[in-house]
């Protein structure tokens, strides 16, 4: 995580609470000018301290983005105008492109923060009197260098929460810029990282973690008390690979006796439905079915695990009444979700089953949902809960051409 400050929340001591904070030379240029502005002696003297830390001290870090770019960004979003905080918002989003890494915008202009619903791609933080004051969207995980005496405590009593995570939450200790050791916060005490391989004893592969984000979704997913489990991520990051191969493994090993597959009936944005399918509803849903027969080794595998019953693809539309037991639920795509489907499922769910939800917010293909979403609502509701864990991946991991994606259209 890449966290970006504006001249406002470095004034307001943000530099405390964020490790590696980067700057562009504008916000050094505001800084001198307050220096020699006719604002009050205490705001002046943060001032010449912050410009004073910013040559001494290696918590930061300097991008210097192309003017050409920063004026293309700003001539091309109707929300941004030629004025200085909105350069900072557009080198903020051109840093996220450049670097393939998330980006928190911070800041401690209440005014400027109100352009976080205009794009999304970017973190938002509002940052007031040395406080963060706006709710940080868990990913599931998050960056910390802790202080030694922190550091110490980690490891000699573990059930101390020291770094304040929430319950199923991972954090990545680091060492200046060295990353030492991840754990995990059961609510109760810091664990190590733990994983094992995942078996696709269907196409004989052993499925390996590539990333740091991986390794987390494998623990996340092998983890038998969180019941509600969701991988978010960009393109070709993995999500719907590691869910689907591990459910495949649960369902060969017995400890869940069925597959329910189910996503949003719902077209990709820019196209057209190709209308009336003929068949029953199992032949009308096999459309759905590719990203499954892709991990069984072809269609006629697939088809036989629906007509054995182990494999079920599912419309939503059709769900309310079920009550899935013993059994595993996978929903895809699950940006294409409100809170209205999402408890839907979830109301359908036994003790002796558990669910996985699968989605990417850039990925919304129906407007309606961008208001009203299905993750955000799951993430501003269900963090903390013991029965609930999240982790973002980062990484694209299909390969060099599913990373072109991101120059076009950065992750979320």
């Amino acid at each position: 995580m890449i966290y970006f400050c504006d001249t406002s929340a470095l004034l307001n001591g943000c530099t405390e609470h964020y490790p590696n904070i980067w700057i562009t030379p504008l916000i050094v240029s505001e800084l001198e000018n307050i220096k020699n502005s006719q604002k009050n002696d205490e705001v002046k003297y943060r001032a010449r301290k912050l410009t004073r830390d910013m040559i001494t001290s290696s918590n930061y870090k300097y991008y210097i983005p192309e003017t050409k770019k920063i004026n293309k960004i700003i001539k091309k979003n109707k929300y941004l105008s030629d004025i200085a905080d909105h350069k900072l918002v557009a080198a903020a989003c051109l840093l996220q492109e450049e670097m393939h890494e998330s980006v928190t915008f911070v800041t401690s202009d209440y005014a400027l923060y109100l352009l976080h619903s205009c794009f999304p791609q970017l973190g938002w933080r509002l940052w007031k009197d040395n406080a963060l004051m706006e709710y940080e969207e868990n990913q599931g995980w998050k960056n910390y260098t802790p202080s030694n005496a922190q550091l110490a405590s980690l490891y000699s009593d573990p059930t101390a929460n020291v770094l304040h995570c929430i319950t199923n939450e991972f954090a990545k200790i680091y060492e200046g810029d060295d990353l030492k050791d991840i754990l995990f916060w059961t609510g109760e005490r810091y664990r190590p990282l733990k994983y094992k391989e995942i078996k696709n004893h269907f196409l004989n592969e052993t499925i390996k973690p590539r990333n740091l984000e991986q390794k987390m979704a494998f623990d996340l997913l092998q983890n038998d008390s969180i019941k509600v489990k969701l991988l978010t991520s960009a393109w070709g990051s993995g999500k719907t690979m590691i869910a689907l191969n591990y459910a495949l493994e649960q369902i060969y090993r017995g400890v869940y006796k069925k597959l329910v597959f189910v996503r949003n009936n719902i077209i990709v944005a820019d196209t057209n439905d190709i209308g009336f399918l003929p068949g029953t509803m199992t032949e009308k849903m096999s459309i759905w079915g590719g990203p499954i027969a892709d991990h069984l080794g072809g269609t006629d595998v697939l088809e036989q695990m629906i007509e054995d019953g182990i494999i079920e693809i599912y419309p939503i539309s059709h769900i309310r009444g079920r009550s899935i037991k013993n059994s595993i639920l996978l929903c895809d795509e699950c940006e294409n979700l409100n809170d209205k489907l999402v408890t839907l499922l979830l109301s359908r769910m036994e003790d002796n089953s558990e669910i996985i939800f699968c989605g990417d917010v850039a990925q919304i293909d129906n407007k309606k949902f961008e208001k009203n979403n299905g993750i955000k609502s799951m993430l501003d509701h269900l963090s903390g809960d013991p029965l609930f864990g999240t982790v973002k991946l980062i990484k694209s991991e299909r390969g060099r051409i599913p990373q072109l994606c991101d120059k076009m259209i950065p992750p979320k």
